[in-house]
């Protein structure tokens, strides 16, 4: 299998390993929310995942050209939607719970930090497990 799919997708299963480890320590039981369709948390999964593809595109490139350049451009709308988008998610289902009879989940964005560890998780479990592989 290619390192483009090896080296990201372990990178993401262990940032989520993290956050249940960070969520089972915070409520005293483990818990696998996080693991299993759960959103927010400490590392962003997601700015992870998208942070190792684009340092293996940055590796492979010389850290320039278009395929380089497009994955900056994706990494950057991934770390945006987290933040500012996803958040006003957020805000939204909170209202639809207090209004409604829904049961919306309300933990869906991630603040600065969060995508900032995600971030650096990313680039140095990639660059660590390049180096292995």
């Amino acid at each position: 299998m290619d390192k483009y799919v090896i080296i990201p997708l372990l990178c993401l299963v262990m940032c989520q390993l993290i956050k249940i480890i960070i969520e089972s320590i915070k409520n005293k039981r483990i818990s696998f929310k996080r693991y299993i369709g759960g959103s927010g948390g400490i590392p962003s999964s997601h700015t992870t995942l998208i942070t190792s593809i684009t340092t293996l595109i940055g590796i492979d490139n010389n850290f320039e050209g278009a395929l380089f350049g497009l994955s900056i451009v994706v990494l950057y709308i991934v770390c945006y939607d987290s933040i500012k988008l996803r958040n006003e998610v957020e805000k939204h289902s909170k209202i639809l719970n207090k209004m409604t009879n829904e049961n919306l989940q309300e933990e869906i964005g991630h603040d600065l930090i969060e995508v900032i560890v995600g971030l650096l998780f990313g680039i140095i479990v990639t660059l660590l497990l390049n180096y292995l592989f």
